[in-house]
């Protein structure tokens, strides 16, 4: 469990209870990010495991989002998928001011 979020830096996608006693491990992104460069099959497999079957409503809205953009329109589902999985949702309210003019900025917005 995580792993989505590690992967992407991406917030969670869902909640976990325990019902039982568990006993469990627990790895950091930092101490993750090594062993994904050192072993990088380790980082397709969960990519293609997790990512391509994970089945969330929110990611497929997402994906039909993207392809009706021509920049996306060509890309794999893989590719929008990963795209998909590192968005990071912005709300504004209304009139709010989303850039201006001359600002320099770091981030593509989809709107």
């Amino acid at each position: 469990m995580g792993e989505l979020g590690c992967l992407y830096q991406s917030k969670r996608t869902c909640s976990v209870v325990c019902r039982y006693y568990n006993t469990l491990a627990r790895i950091s992104l930092a101490n993750l990010r090594p062993i994904l460069t050192q072993y990088p099959k380790l980082r397709k497999a969960l990519r293609k495991n997790i990512i391509m079957k994970y089945d969330d409503p929110i990611k497929k809205f997402l994906i039909k989002v993207l392809r009706s953009i021509p920049l996306f329109q060509k890309l794999s589902i893989k590719k929008l998928m990963i795209i998909a999985y590192t968005l990071k949702s912005e709300f504004l309210q209304k009139d709010e001011i989303l850039l201006r003019e001359q600002d320099q900025t770091n981030d593509m917005y989809i709107v």
